[in-house]
């Protein structure tokens, strides 16, 4: 006796559950590789890039940096690679493993579609047929399906490869950015004007990361135009290792230097420091260093002279005390005094006496006035001078080992652009079955780009197998 419940039927809300019944990772796939989902990742990048690029602007936050964005590229990347996965087999397939039998009613189909008889047999209207298309490049495989012959040619295969090449490049720009990212230099190396400097530092450390070789500022320079407004910012860079220079070049904004792998870019410059020399009536002369620091404000950077400038100096036998104060980074001169906050030309009061401590008063103090670089004064015999200014450069310091992986990625993308829009991929299919009257001749073509436009290789078929050329082909093999 059977069972009550060995022919119950399946219910409607079962076959659902198994029909769904697939496992994480083929789930995992199935998401990845929608088209849904790369357009909204692609959605959150650009939204996330703009949000980006306007709080480094605006409050000088960097996004860039953050896991959310970290995670964001990951996800872009992870689509792309499985998008790209998931359409090669298929593409692998139709250059090198192409379907060549297919029946009449699928090429009555496709576009620019003929049909016609010629006269002949099969085989040899089939060599004639193969014979144009190999006159016009095309790539010939034929298939004999009983009585009937099926032939497939195509030309233009490398067009098939166009989007995955271009998908190619941007994983590979994708990759060599993580790679650079991680494993490259990133950095800061601020140098005083003929110092020399054997570290730098990462961002966001304050420890000096040796370089292996020493780098030398010999010189900072601005140049200007005829408004006295800068238009370059250089720096004289020495290279030394073992105790020999090995490279020098002018570095500027544009034209970095790179030893070892390592470039070094025109960064950021700035006033560290000046040096006053006294020279007294014996000819004898003493030089002061002053120090000058940097002040972050609401205008922007103010530097000014550390510890108020107050030194003293004993030259010829008299006490003097020297006081430099005041200092404006852009001097003109008159009422206006200062142009700008760029250390152009730097400008320091000076102010000396030489009956310090007995007065103090400002009547005991004798006003050398405003002086800049090489300019100098005179007070009772003595003559001070403003030797030098002493700049700084700040040299960013960058190593990607992932650039030239950067580069191949867009020459790859250029490539794939030019295989999408510039190769025109064309399939054409003929099949071809006995008839009273010779041969029945089916023929059909698919193509990239303007699919609806006049197909001259199909002409060409039909004038070749036109009934006076086929009768003239055939006296010929006769």
């Amino acid at each position: 006796m059977s069972s009550p419940n060995k022919h119950k039927p399946t219910t409607s809300a079962q076959a659902p559950i198994d029909e769904r019944d697939i496992g994480a990772m083929e789930a995992l796939w199935a998401f990845f590789s929608s088209m849904k989902t790369a357009i909204v990742l692609l959605l959150f990048l650009a939204a996330a890039s703009v949000l980006g690029t306007l709080l480094e602007d605006r409050k000088g936050v960097t996004l860039y940096g953050s896991s959310f964005y970290k995670t964001l590229l990951a996800l872009v990347g992870i689509n792309l690679t499985v998008c790209s996965l998931n359409r090669f087999k298929l593409v692998w397939r139709q250059v090198f493993g192409p379907v060549v039998v297919t029946d009449r009613q699928h090429i009555a189909g496709m576009a620019g579609s003929v049909s016609l008889t010629t006269p002949g047999q099969v085989d040899s209207v089939s060599e004639r047929i193969a014979k144009a298309l190999r006159s016009r490049r095309y790539k010939v495989t034929s298939a004999g399906v009983g009585s009937d012959i099926a032939i497939h040619a195509v030309r233009g295969r490398a067009g098939f490869w166009g989007p995955h090449v271009t998908h190619l490049s941007l994983l590979v720009i994708f990759a060599s950015a993580i790679y650079g990212h991680f494993l490259g230099t990133d950095g800061y190396a601020p140098i005083l004007e003929t110092e020399r400097t054997t570290g730098y530092y990462r961002r966001g450390q304050d420890k000096l990361t040796p370089l292996g070789f020493e780098v030398e500022l010999r010189n900072f320079t601005i140049e200007f135009d005829g408004n006295h407004n800068p238009t370059g910012y250089k720096s004289d860079v020495r290279i030394h290792q073992d105790g020999r220079e090995v490279h020098s070049k002018v570095v500027d904004v544009n034209h970095p230097l790179t030893w070892q792998g390592i470039s070094f870019y025109q960064s950021d410059y700035g006033l560290n420091g000046l040096s006053v020399v006294i020279t007294g009536l014996s000819g004898k002369s003493k030089r002061l260093s002053f120090t000058v620091v940097e002040e972050n404000t609401p205008q922007g950077r103010r530097y000014v002279i550390k510890e108020m400038g107050l030194t003293e100096v004993e030259l010829d036998g008299r006490k003097l005390h020297l006081l430099v104060h005041n200092l404006v980074p852009d001097y003109v001169g008159g009422e206006a005094l200062n142009r700008s906050l760029l250390p152009l030309n730097p400008a320091v009061e000076v102010m000396i006496n030489d009956r310090w401590p007995q007065y103090k008063g400002l009547d005991a103090w004798q006003r050398l006035g405003w002086m800049t670089e090489g300019k100098s004064a005179r007070f009772k015999g003595y003559n001070v001078t403003i030797e030098r200014l002493i700049f700084y450069s700040g040299l960013q310091v960058a190593r990607n080992p992932g650039l030239p992986g950067v580069y191949t990625g867009f020459a790859l993308m250029i490539l794939g652009i030019l295989l999408s829009f510039y190769v025109t991929h064309k399939t054409i299919r003929v099949h071809l079955t006995p008839a009273p009257e010779g041969v029945s001749v089916a023929l059909g073509t698919t193509q990239t780009g303007n699919p609806d436009a006049p197909d001259r290789d199909i002409q060409h078929l039909v004038d070749s197998l036109s009934p006076q050329t086929a009768e003239s082909q055939e006296g010929m093999h006769s």
